[in-house]
Parts: C-alpha cells; sequence; structure tokens
C-alpha cells in the first residue's frame, strides 16, 4: 500500500514508518489498537478515533485525522508519528514527499540484523569492584564448615546408659497409638525391611503417601520410655540412622523427633527438631538436657514437604548423667548437607563456565567510508550500558515523590536495576480502588528513570482476599461463581481494561498467580470453584490483549512445599489450548535448604516437559545468617544465570527495612549487604563487557565475543571519530555497520 493524502494529511503504513524510525509496534485486534514505542516512549491509537495516549495519558489535543485501514492495512499519520518520536518533518511541495531528519538514527543502529535498541539511557550502573571480571574469581565469604563426626563417635565417648535401643524402635513401631504395632494409617505406612553393609541388619522402611495438613498427624509413638529413668540436668543423646529411598522435596525428606511431656496438656518439649534424610545412610545427633517429666517419645513422618519414603534404624535414647565425664561436648548432626556452598564445590566451577556460553554471543562491526568502500585499520571500541537480562524489582510507595526519602530510593533504584514490577496496584482489587491511576504513576516513574524491561502483576491472583484484608478477586465475582455468563463477563472485562491501559508496554504478564498456594485459594478462587478449565478463557483474552508478551503461571513455595499439588496445576492448565508461555518461581527463601543443584534440575524439568522458559519473579531471603544468605543468593544467581532456560531474575525489593528484613541486596542506609556486594559483582562486573577494543581487519571488520545488551560503539580512523548505539540481542545475526563520515 502506498502513501495516501487522506484530508489533506499524509499516510503511511503502519508498520513501515515504525520500523523505518527504529521503533516497536503492536497491534491488538479486539481494540483495533496500535501501539508505538522507541527509547522508552508509547505512542498508542486507536483505528477511527482521534484521540491519543502518550506512555498511556490520554492527550487533550486531538489527531487530525485518525488512524485508519485502507485496503486491509493500516495507515497513520507520518507526520504526528515522526512528530511524537521527536523527528523533524518537513513537506517538499515540488516532490511531494515527507522529508523526516532524524537525529536518533543518526546515534542508533537499525537494522533487520540487529535487536531495536530498548533505550538509549544510560544509568549510573556499579563500575568499581574489589575482584576482577574473571568468571571464576568469585566474592566467598567463609561460613565455618562443620567437622566430620566419626562414624565410632559413641565409642570414643564416656559410656552412657542407653534408654531405649534400636530393638525397642523396630518391635514397638505403631503410629497414633503406643503399644498397638499399627504399621497402616490414613497418609501411610510401615514396614520392616532388611539392610546390608551396615553395622545393623534392620530398618523401619516409612511410606508417607500423603502429607497431612496437620503435622501432627502420621507419627510413631513409643509412650513415656523415660519416666523413672532420668533426673533433671541430665544430658541425652538421641541417635539414628536414616536415608530417603524415594520422593522427598528437592532431593530430601525430613522427620520430626520429639521428647516432650503430655501431663500439663501444655506439650513442652526438650527435643523437636526437623533431621534431613538424603539418598545416603546418614546418622543423626541431637543433645538433649532433660525436664521433668519429659518422658514422652515419638517421631513425626507426617512432618515433611512432599511424600517420601525413608528407611530409619539404629535408634537411641542414651543417658550420659548430669555432666559428660571429661566434659566431652556430644555430637550434633541435623542431616543437612550443604557442601555445595564450600568454595571448591564442582557443581559451581561448571555453572560459572556455562554463563559465558549461554549469555555472550559473537559480534562483528563492518566500517565504511561515505563511498561505501571497507576501512582496515580503525580502531573499535565496544562498552556495554545496558544488560539484555531483564534484572529488576518492585515498584511501590517508596518510589512516589510524595514519599520521604524517595529521591534517595529511586537513585539506588535505576542504579541496580534495568527492569521493574507493580507490587500492588496491578492486583484486580488494589487497580480498582483507583481506577488504575497508582498504577500508571508507578509505571511512568519506572520508565521515565530507565526501566526498560516491565512485568504485569498480576491479572488473576487467585484468592478473595489477605489477612490484611487486601482484595484480590472482588466479592461479587467470588459470590457469583455459579452464574457462568457474569464471570465471563467480568473476569474478560478486567483482563481487557488492565491489558488496554498498558496495552505494548508489558513484556511479561502474571496471568494466573498463587493457584495452590495463596492465603484461602481452596474455598475462594477461580481454579477451585469455577475449574482448571475456565484458565483456558483466562489466558485467551490475555493473548488477545498481549499479542506480544509472554504469558506466566506464577507460585511460590509451592513449586516444592506442595510439589504434587503444583504438578497437577501446572498439568491441568496445561491441557487447555489456552496456556501459559512460561513458567514463574517467586523464589522466596529461609532457612530451608534446597540445594542450587536442585534447582538446575527442576528448571531443566518443568522447561523440558511444558516449554518457555523460566522467570525468577520475587527473590527475597532471610535466614538470620548474614553470611549463609550471602553465599546462597550468589550460589542462587550463579545458578539462573548458567541455565538457558531461565530469562529474568527479579527482586520482591532490595532495601531492608530492619535487620529481620529479607530484602537482600542493600541496608537501611544504602549500602550494600554482604549479599548484595555479591549480586552487583556476578551481575555488573562478571557478566558486562566494558571497553572491549579491536582493529578492523583487511576487509574492514572488527569482532567481539561479548554478553548481550546494548552497546556504545566508537570507531576511531584518522582523526575520525564515530559512536553508534547498538542492541546485540540474542537470536539475531549481530553485525553492525558503520559509516564514518
Amino acid at each position: 500500500v502506498m502513501p495516501q493524502i487522506i484530508d489533506g494529511r499524509t499516510m503511511v503504513p503502519m508498520r513501515a514508518i515504525f520500523e523505518a524510525l527504529g521503533a516497536d509496534v503492536t497491534w491488538i485486534d479486539p481494540t483495533k489498537t496500535v501501539v508505538g514505542s522507541r527509547d522508552r516512549k508509547y505512542i498508542k491509537l486507536r483505528i477511527d478515533s482521534d484521540t491519543y495516549y502518550v506512555d498511556g495519558i490520554e492527550q487533550e489535543k486531538k489527531l487530525d485525522v485518525p488512524a485508519t485501514i485502507v485496503n486491509g492495512r493500516t495507515m497513520v499519520p507520518v507526520r504526528f508519528i515522526a512528530e511524537s518520536f521527536g523527528e523533524k518533518v518537513n513537506w517538499n511541495n515540488d516532490t511531494r514527499t515527507v522529508e523526516i531528519t532524524s537525529d536518533y538514527l543518526n546515534k542508533v543502529a537499525v537494522s533487520d540484523k540487529l535487536a531495536l535498541l530498548p533505550s538509549t539511557l544510560h544509568r549510573d550502573i556499579p563500575r568499581e569492584f574489589t575482584k576482577s571480571n574473571d568468571i571464576y574469581d568469585i566474592i566467598y565469604y567463609d561460613e565455618e564448615k562443620k567437622a566430620d563426626i566419626p562414624q565410632d563417635i559413641l565409642s570414643m565417648l564416656p559410656a552412657g546408659e542407653v534408654l531405649f535401643t534400636p530393638e525397642e524402635f523396630i518391635t514397638n513401631f505403631s503410629f497414633e497409638e503406643a503399644g498397638k504395632n499399627n504399621l497402616k494409617a490414613e497418609w501411610g505406612y510401615a514396614e520392616k525391611v532388611t539392610v546390608e553393609g551396615q553395622s545393623f541388619t534392620e530398618a523401619m522402611r516409612v511410606h508417607t503417601e500423603k502429607v497431612p495438613e496437620a503435622t501432627n498427624k502420621f507419627v510413631s509413638t513409643y509412650g513415656n520410655v523415660l519416666e523413672g529413668k532420668c533426673n533433671v540436668g541430665d544430658k541425652l543423646l538421641f541417635t539414628c540412622k536414616v536415608r530417603l529411598v524415594e520422593g522427598g522435596m528437592a532431593g530430601a525428606g525430613q522427620i520430626y523427633p520429639q521428647i516432650q511431656e503430655i501431663i500439663s496438656g501444655k506439650f513442652k518439649k526438650i527435643l523437636f527438631k526437623p533431621v534431613t534424610v538424603t539418598k545416603n545412610w546418614h546418622t543423626i545427633y541431637f543433645p538433649i538436657e532433660y525436664t521433668e517429666a519429659n518422658d514422652n517419645f515419638s517421631i513425626r513422618f507426617g512432618y515433611c514437604y512432599a511424600p517420601q519414603v525413608i528407611d530409619i534404624a539404629d535408634v537411641k535414647l542414651i543417658n550420659y548423667g548430669p555432666q559428660v565425664l571429661g566434659d566431652y561436648v556430644l555430637p550434633e548432626d541435623n542431616g543437612e548437607i550443604k557442601d555445595e556452598l564450600l568454595n571448591d564445590a564442582p557443581w559451581r566451577k561448571e555453572a560459572l563456565g556455562r554463563i559465558e556460553k549461554i549469555r555472550k554471543g559473537d559480534f562483528k562491526v563492518v566500517v565504511k567510508d561515505k563511498d561505501g568502500n571497507v576501512i582496515p585499520d580503525a580502531d573499535v571500541n565496544f562498552d556495554m550500558f545496558e544488560s539484555a537480562i531483564p534484572f529488576g524489582s518492585i515498584l511501590n510507595t517508596p518510589h512516589l515523590p510524595q514519599t520521604k526519602g524517595s529521591d534517595e530510593h529511586n537513585k539506588n533504584m535505576w542504579k541496580y536495576f534495568n527492569g521493574a514490577v507493580v507490587e500492588h496496584n496491578m492486583k484486580w482489587g488494589p487497580y480498582e480502588e483507583d481506577d488504575g491511576k497508582r498504577a500508571r504513576e508507578l509505571v511512568n516513574i519506572g520508565r521515565n528513570n530507565g526501566m526498560i524491561y516491565l512485568r504485569g502483576h498480576t491479572m488473576i491472583m487467585d484468592y478473595h482476599k489477605t489477612a490484611t484484608p487486601t482484595i484480590l478477586l472482588p466479592k461479587d465475582l467470588v459470590d457469583s461463581y455459579d452464574d457462568i455468563n457474569y464471570v465471563d463477563t467480568r473476569v474478560k472485562d478486567w483482563i481487557y481494561k488492565v491489558s488496554d491501559k498498558f496495552a505494548g508496554e508489558i513484556y511479561q504478564w502474571d496471568v494466573a498467580n498463587e493457584i495452590i498456594t495463596g492465603e484461602g485459594s481452596h474455598d475462594s478462587g477461580i481454579y477451585r470453584n469455577v475449574g482448571p478449565h475456565y484458565y483456558d478463557k483466562i489466558f485467551k483474552w490475555a493473548r488477545e490483549m498481549n499479542p506480544d508478551s509472554e504469558l506466566f503461571y506464577l507460585e511460590g513455595g509451592g513449586i516444592y512445599d506442595k510439589n504434587i499439588q503444583y504438578t497437577n496445576a501446572v498439568n491441568n492448565l496445561f491441557k487447555n489450548e489456552n496456556k501459559f508461555d512460561s513458567l514463574g518461581f517467586q523464589a522466596h527463601f529461609g532457612t530451608q535448604w534446597i540445594a542450587p543443584t536442585e534447582h538446575e534440575k527442576m528448571f531443566n524439568e518443568l522447561v523440558n516437559k511444558y516449554g518457555g522458559n523460566i522467570a525468577i519473579t520475587e527473590y527475597t531471603i532471610y535466614t538470620g545468617d548474614e553470611v549463609y544468605d550471602a553465599n546462597y543468593t550468589r550460589d542462587f544467581l550463579i545458578t539462573c544465570l548458567a541455565n538457558e532456560n531461565v530469562n529474568t531474575f527479579f527482586f520482591w525489593g532490595f532495601q531492608k527495612t530492619k535487620a529481620t528484613s529479607n530484602k537482600p541486596l542493600v541496608n537501611t542506609d544504602y549500602t550494600l549487604t554482604k549479599a548484595g556486594e555479591q549480586v552487583m559483582d556476578l551481575f555488573y562486573n562478571k557478566c558486562f563487557t566494558h571497553d572491549a577494543k579491536v582493529k578492523t581487519d583487511a576487509n574492514g571488520e572488527g569482532a567481539i565475543n561479548g554478553f548481550y545488551g546494548n552497546y556504545d560503539v566508537t570507531v576511531t580512523h584518522n582523526g575520525k571519530t564515530k559512536t553508534v548505539m547498538a542492541a546485540f540481542h540474542k537470536g539475531y545475526e549481530n553485525v553492525l555497520e558503520i559509516t564514518l563520515d
């Protein structure tokens, strides 16, 4: 379709003009909407409407001629489009042509061999580091390594009195009621098995087939085995041997031994600690000090995260009296094995090597003179100013100009991140409270300050309200699940409304969130009440209004803690014709140990089965141990950077508001935490390519292997210098041609 003059205005094909100006373009068919974006500026038009929007804000001025469709092609006013992006437009009456003069195209490379540059803004990113940019030269904060406990430690200790024997454990094993030999219960069963190659020959194999909702269910109990055998202050030792046969969560199972008093009804305990059960036999030790009437001994096999089969044997309770002779220290070992955190852990070296293979590519510059002749021996410098990896945090009240300290908070946000997600105000209930005004304000604050990767959170957070309470699914919807026509209208209108508000601006949308882990989701969510099949409609409507966005199903701890429920939910959504593109993992961590290699395994299994990508959307951690938090954060980030299926890493806030905050990167005064030092070194030091210098060869070509991202490429030859910004991203030929005038 050739340009046409309509009502005295030159109209040109939509895609042609946007792409010629180096802009991205999105067509949203249900609302006949065109969105063009360049350098963090968004222009939205509707077919046959004189109203237009800039960065989501309706403009008072009206179009002289609206966008229209001619012979099936969308035509837009060329002067309006060009001037909206800051270009100079002139009408040449002699040739009857529109002439556009573009400063932008003089400094930004636009080519089908390159990605479109998302932003020309150069953030004040971290550039000073204590380590080199060698990928293997990482920061390591030494933790005190737990000394191995000798296998014959009990023979090294003074003799103690065995109050409960391995034989009693097996002979008297009984669920729920002592002395009854009940080996079956609602949640599973136990059986005696023969063991070879160990110092013992028998074990109890306990099958937890269903994890009870109450942690005090599926318990083997032995009654008051310590009654009359101890004095207050006696030093006791619980010991057993365990191994994981199958199941568990992230390569580990869990049980809880306990010793308690039951007379008062308060159930005070002198032993109540988790035992981590891994695949190899491991000896567990818990030192205990006896207090009055704490005689009742049992083991909780239902206090675990997932169905599991474990072997347990050689269970003993030993009394060493009021003082262990020779002041020996009784051993303690809960079964946790954290060797993957050690500095020389083999997995880490291999993963670090993968980062460069996955996150880097070959980039080439061809230098020519104004006549098209190649220029050999030119100096070329590649300097990366932005990463192609979306790396972000949340937008919320601290970012608003009326909030005290917002300038300082924003300065740090813009320094450390290139992406953002509105924490609260895009959720259905909060959005409807002010018709999206706060959400729009936050998005524009973020984008204006360099947040080029914007996530939408969330279309359907699948429960009615939080404890606060924040409304997530409107009450009229929750009360009308039996009226499917009403549900259809309400849900579709909501998805269309929020999508149109941010049309073309959101690169990832959390369409479905917390189907299995949300508060009250069991009795108030769409998934539970209408059914998994309804998400076919939800994803269909989301795709119609967000044709270029990556659509996610997002969950929290349920990926591990409720593995069966999570797997069922993913399978159910995947059966639908309209389904998620990718899966999101919130990644809120605490004291529960999950090895980096288990994350790697999970990511790969999910992508191999369901396709798409993995996004880390809400990373937090707090254990009370700053060194552990730092090392775990480093290793989790390494795991993600080293996995080609992980395409996004977002934090759920970055600044601590108190010592116990789970925001990991900076303290209350904005100094980096130890975790922050790790993250900045890994991301901005190890995964950026700065000042890579080459000379062009006889063909005028100069090439480097660099991290994917946005670059300043500077060419110098015979006293002439030219700098061009270019986006070298994965999936493109990544060839840049520069002409030295």
